[in-house]
C-alpha cells in the first residue's frame, strides 16, 4: 500500500502497537526466537537453511500472538503464510491469501462474540 490507504490502514491498527504492548509480548516472542535457535542447535543437518527455519516461522508466530490466534491454529496460520511468501502459482498464493483471510475474519467475529 502507498500514501493515504497506507496511512489510513496504519491508524486502523497503531493501538495495537504501543511501547507497553510490546514490552508485555517481549518475553513470549523471546521464547519463540528461543525454540527456532534451539531447533537449529541441536540439528545435525548443515547448512541450515534460515529463512525456513528462522526467518518465516518467527514473525508469523508473533503475528499470531498479536492476533490472538489459539495455539491450535498456528499451524494453519503458518502454513498459509509461508505458501503467500513461497515461489508457488500465484493461483496457490491467492488461494492462501483468501484461506487467510477467511480465517482472521472468522476469528474477530468470534471474538467480538
Amino acid at each position: 500500500m502507498d500514501g493515504a490507504e497506507h496511512a489510513a490502514a496504519r491508524r486502523q491498527v497503531i493501538g495495537e502497537f504501543t511501547v507497553k504492548r510490546l514490552a508485555a509480548l517481549r518475553p513470549r516472542i523471546q521464547a519463540i526466537v528461543d525454540h527456532f535457535i534451539d531447533d537449529l542447535l541441536a540439528t545435525d543437518h548443515r547448512p541450515v537453511d534460515l529463512v525456513q527455519a528462522l526467518s518465516l516461522p518467527v514473525p508469523s508466530l508473533v503475528i499470531c500472538e498479536l492476533l490472538g490466534v489459539p495455539y491450535t491454529d498456528h499451524d494453519f496460520f503458518q502454513s498459509r503464510t509461508t505458501m503467500m511468501v513461497s515461489r508457488t502459482s500465484l493461483e496457490d498464493r491467492r488461494r492462501a491469501f483468501a484461506e487467510l483471510r477467511a480465517y482472521i475474519d472468522d476469528l474477530i467475529t468470534r471474538k467480538e462474540a
